[in-house]
């Protein structure tokens, strides 16, 4: 595998490593979606709050350092210090969307502390790096690191 594409490899599993916050943010907020996708075992105690008290937005995190936003089987968490996106949808903990991840890829090109490292996407404008992950993708899929879920209109992977 080409250089470059290793590293996009290695930040996709940075990526899907990340998205655990998600699954915690979750499991804490809403665990009734994580127990309707088999996620979590549905034996777990009923949790004490129904769906109605928890609200669709708001802030998540020990010192409430992530605004979230609940939608279908997944959520959204920004940092509200960093701007951080990560966004998960349930039930595969390896799963990711590839424009949930570009999102990502782009805040990380501007944040990264390794950036001699990633000094050719930093080159490139937003578009240019979605072409290059969307091209790497596919060579992934041919190398079977990662399989495209469902259709070929679906926008989610899952590392293999």
């Amino acid at each position: 595998m080409q250089k470059n594409n290793e590293l996009v490899y290695e930040l996709i599993c940075l990526f899907v490593a990340r998205q655990r916050l998600v699954f915690q943010a979750l499991k804490e907020l809403r665990p009734q979606i994580l127990a309707s996708t088999g996620a979590i075992d549905r034996q777990q105690p009923e949790p004490r709050k129904s769906i109605f008290d928890i609200p669709q937005t708001g802030y998540w995190g020990v010192n409430q350092e992530w605004k979230y936003f609940i939608h279908g089987l997944g959520c959204k968490l920004v940092h509200v210090t960093t701007q951080e996106p990560i966004e998960w949808n349930a039930p595969n903990p390896k799963s990711f969307d590839k424009y949930w991840f570009i999102n990502w890829l782009k805040w990380y090109v501007n944040h990264a502390e390794d950036r001699e490292r990633i000094r050719f996407l930093k080159s490139m404008n937003s578009n240019a790096i979605a072409d290059f992950v969307l091209s790497a993708l596919l060579k992934f899929e041919e190398s079977e690191l990662v399989v495209r879920l469902s259709t070929q209109y679906n926008n989610e992977y899952t590392l293999v």
